[in-house]
């Protein structure tokens, strides 16, 4: 059996934030940001470590599936594939699940059927996902993913969340951990904005309190 490596996340918990200041884009979102946490040329560095780590362990192996969760992953899921550090050939492809309404999950994973997980049969699979918050979700779509028994499974995410963490479930590429904080941007939204930030943000909570 192949081992690979897999490189520990930035631990941002100890962090001093960054200021909200010019280099925030668009700048609509400036006034409802408390602070940046991660910035965007620090996320492009990390995203390009774990491209280059994914493509050194699937090099000698046959040609991975990698299976993005919609939508919050896939600024992730699009910048890792098409990276300068991905140097081997990947099948790309999307699956809708929710689980979040406002700033809680409401503990329902739903997945949607117009995917066909019997394609993740006798495949090495990576499933990427935007943050392992209480792992919820990567539980439910791992679990259905392995019923239709893939030849392996690994999964990726950009933020942990530890201290949300209810399923113990292993994550095998992670880019940042970080404390409980509502974050925005690089793909993750609140109530459909803030996606198109281009940093990591916190929202500020007047926000999104009492909505």
């Amino acid at each position: 059996m192949v081992e690979f490596y897999h490189s520990p996340p930035i631990d941002t918990r100890s962090w001093n934030s960054f200021p909200v200041d010019h280099t925030v884009d668009p700048l609509e979102y400036r006034p409802e940001l408390r602070e940046i946490l991660i910035p965007r040329n620090m996320i492009d560095m990390r995203v390009g470590m774990l491209a280059r780590e994914i493509s050194k362990n699937y090099v000698d192996s046959e040609k991975p599936l990698a299976i993005c969760l919609l939508k919050g992953a896939i600024t992730f899921f699009d910048s890792l594939t098409s990276s300068d550090g991905m140097f081997i050939e990947i099948d790309k492809t999307y699956w809708n699940v929710s689980s979040y309404e406002g700033t809680e999950s409401t503990g329902e994973v739903r997945l949607d059927d117009k995917f066909n997980p019997e394609k993740v049969t006798g495949r090495s699979v990576i499933l990427f996902d935007d943050i392992a918050d209480t792992r919820r979700t990567l539980k439910r779509v791992s679990e259905e993913l392995r019923s239709h028994k893939p030849k392996s499974l690994e999964l990726a995410v950009l933020l942990d969340k530890p201290d949300r963490r209810v399923e113990e479930i292993e994550v095998d590429y992670c880019g940042f951990t970080i404390l409980n904080r509502f974050v925005v941007g690089y793909g993750m939204d609140y109530q459909e904005r803030f996606r198109d930030l281009n940093h990591i943000g916190v929202l500020k909570e007047s926000v999104y309190q009492d909505k």
